[in-house]
């Protein structure tokens, strides 16, 4: 099956009324593609020989709870395996995309639920596929509920496959509503948004930060930049907690030894909501550590981390509450930095992240929300 997605994706963006965007994405190398018609191929195969599919790929991806996906086993020996898998294949045919999360929407018979989730993906048709990411045993609290799935995957890829494996001794299986389209256009217009402003978004855009999870990427970044976004705080733990951290290697260990450990990085102290503001020059660990907490409890801030010139300031809701130096010829240049919520070397902080931005800036950048600071 294939349909086609014509609707500009530039038009969900606010940018639209700073500049005349047509101009830019037809004016340079580079941007030639976003006026390309947006062509989503979707395919549906089995290694069941006895199944009937009902409702199709349509009733998949039509956003309707109502309507279902159905795969349906007729056979005894296909009935009583617990080895039959489903492979949805979704492939966006003009460039590359970066996947982190979808959402699966469960059926009305929770007997048809899938026994196993899973995520594949691979660079070029025919390509052998990688498994990214299995969920085993997912449960749903309720019927037809949207259950939304993070995973850690650092590359972007050609082709994306939804796994479903069906229960054993069970005669169907059978799932609501897949979102996967959606995700994809919205890191599309997240791309194209960058491109277009030197702002770079991330998705989902509110989320709980756990462990070592990847919610996008930063190419070409600005050694001047910002890092925004507005925190809910929800308890204090006795722990450092982090709340992101930018880093140059994806699976790298060290925490502020080397370049690129923190690019930045923004945490709480134990059992506190004073902010620790860090981040690695070529002279070594600079950081500013608040001596009160910065925020309270169940009450939402906006925070931001300002790298302009020698300086890191930090803000909360507007106002600088501290700042440290780091020279602006002490921060190397990086190809691409991997934005984390949170990372792998400390707990994630028990907060809820909402608008995660990394920003870049010019030398004589103000910033709307920070003039006058």
């Amino acid at each position: 099956m294939k349909f086609s997605i014509t609707s500009f994706l530039i038009y969900a963006m606010s940018a639209a009324k700073s500049f005349d965007i047509g101009s830019k994405l037809t004016g340079g190398e580079g941007y030639e593609y976003e006026t390309k018609e947006t062509i989503v191929s979707v395919d549906f195969s089995t290694d069941c020989d006895s199944c009937k599919v009902y409702g199709g790929i349509g009733a998949l991806l039509d956003g309707k709870p109502s309507t279902k996906f159905t795969v349906e086993a007729i056979s005894d020996v296909d009935i009583a395996s617990s080895t039959i898998v489903i492979n949805v294949d979704v492939r966006y045919n003009t460039r590359k995309t970066h996947l982190n999360h979808f959402s699966i929407t469960s059926s009305d018979d929770i007997s048809f639920d899938p026994l196993e989730v899973g995520m594949q993906a691979r660079d070029e048709v025919e390509g052998s596929w990688e498994s990214i990411h299995v969920e085993s045993d997912l449960v749903w609290a309720d019927r037809e509920e949207k259950k939304q799935i993070m995973f850690n995957n650092y590359n972007s890829f050609f082709e994306y496959r939804l796994t479903l494996k069906k229960k054993a001794n069970t005669n169907k299986v059978e799932i609501s509503d897949y979102d996967i389209i959606s995700k994809i256009l919205s890191t599309l217009a997240a791309e194209t948004y960058y491109k277009l402003t030197g702002i770079q978004l991330f998705s989902p855009s509110t989320l709980q930060p756990k462990g070592a999870f990847m919610i996008g990427m930063v190419n070409n970044p600005s050694k001047n930049f910002m890092v925004s976004l507005n925190i809910l705080p929800l308890g204090k733990v006795d722990n450092f907690l982090n709340i992101y951290r930018f880093r140059d290697d994806p699976k790298g260990t060290s925490n502020y030894q080397t370049l690129g450990d923190r690019q930045p990085c923004l945490s709480f102290l134990p059992n506190s909501y004073k902010l620790e503001a860090s981040i690695v020059d070529k002279i070594g660990y600079k950081h500013y550590r608040h001596g009160k907490d910065n925020l309270t409890e169940k009450v939402e801030s906006t925070v931001v981390i300002k790298v302009l010139g020698d300086v890191m300031k930090l803000y909360v809701d507007g106002q600088v509450v501290g700042s440290t130096a780091t020279k602006f010829s002490d921060r190397p240049d990086y190809t691409i930095l991997y934005a984390f919520a949170s990372g792998n070397l400390h707990v994630p902080a028990n907060v809820v992240v909402k608008g995660l931005s990394f920003i870049n800036l010019k030398n004589d950048s103000l910033v709307p929300e920070l003039r006058g600071q």
